[in-house]
Order: structure tokens, then C-alpha cells, then sequence
């Protein structure tokens, strides 16, 4: 059971870890198995006869896409409290200030998902502090600093697959 470099941390000294995924599968062939995190579409692997667990396209979009999964979960019945997409830290600080309330903080593609962040104020000054304080740290500023986030309505409630949803 190799796994890929997207998904190391979660198994490290558990199982042999690889750099890359075409390492992984040579390493076991097609009898054994090869795990990936959420960053890869493993379809075309899978077609070839490998087993490999991870996700396909449609997941890939979910992860990657705060917006997808609302309408995915609203087509199944699912509601989820308001939302409002933002392009960078300081678009959200602004939108808060403007609007606030109770808010949750999360990436959307490729951030880490360390950086979402539930609010507990009901002025949002708690996720302005925390927009603040990534945007001092050198691996956002280097990486993350225009990439968009989701700001979405704190309730009390259910939290299932990134989407909130009321009582």
C-alpha cells in the first residue's frame, strides 16, 4: 500500500510513501494497492487495471469547487445557509466588514484546507483576525495570496462535506 505524496500525512511510518504516483504503481504492480488524497483523478489508472483509491473527476470538482457542492447537495434536497464567494483575503475582509455576522471561512481548490476557519462572533472580527493572520504567513503570502475563498453563514446545525446546513 504505497501512497502518493498528496495523502503522506495521514499514513506516514504506516505505509511506504512515494513521490509520485507513477512510482507507486510500479512499486506494486496490479496486484497491489496504491492510495492518493483528493488531488488526483485516478480514472485513467484504474482503466489501465491498477487498483487505486481516489477520487474521479466528479469528486475532484467537489473538493475543489465550494460553489459545485452547493448546487450538487441543493439538486439532492440538501440546504445550506447562505454563502458568497470572495477572489482573495482582502476581498473577504471587506465583504465581512460590510456584512457582519457569524461567518465560516473556507478554501476553495487548491488552498489547504488548514486555512478554513468557523467564526464564533457575530461581527465576523474573528475571521477578519484570522484572514489577517494568514496573509502574515510566508507560505500564504507566497502561494495562496489571490487565491478565492467561501465565505459561508456560521449556523447552528450540521456540517457534512463542507456544506452547512441549519437545524
Amino acid at each position: 500500500f504505497p501512497v502518493t505524496i498528496e495523502g503522506q500525512e495521514h499514513l506516514e511510518n504506516m505505509v511506504p510513501l512515494v513521490k509520485t504516483l507513477e512510482e507507486g504503481l510500479k512499486f506494486v504492480g496490479k496486484d497491489g494497492y496504491v492510495i492518493c488524497g483528493d488531488e488526483t483523478d485516478v480514472t485513467p489508472y484504474r482503466k489501465r487495471g491498477f487498483k487505486v483509491y481516489g477520487c474521479n473527476k466528479f469528486c475532484k470538482q467537489l473538493e475543489d469547487s465550494r460553489e459545485f457542492q452547493i448546487k450538487v447537495t441543493k439538486a439532492a434536497g440538501i440546504n445550506s445557509s447562505p454563502y458568497h464567494a470572495v477572489k482573495n483575503a482582502d476581498e473577504a475582509i471587506a465583504y465581512i466588514k460590510k456584512n457582519p455576522k457569524k461567518w465560516v471561512l473556507k478554501q476553495t481548490g487548491i488552498a489547504p484546507k488548514t486555512w478554513n476557519f468557523v467564526g464564533k462572533r457575530d461581527d465576523g472580527t474573528d475571521v477578519i483576525d484570522q484572514l489577517e493572520w494568514m496573509k502574515g504567513r510566508p507560505e500564504f503570502s507566497a502561494k495562496f495570496k489571490n487565491v478565492p475563498f467561501f465565505l459561508q453563514e456560521a449556523v447552528d446545525g450540521l456540517e457534512c462535506a463542507g456544506i452547512v446546513t441549519g437545524k
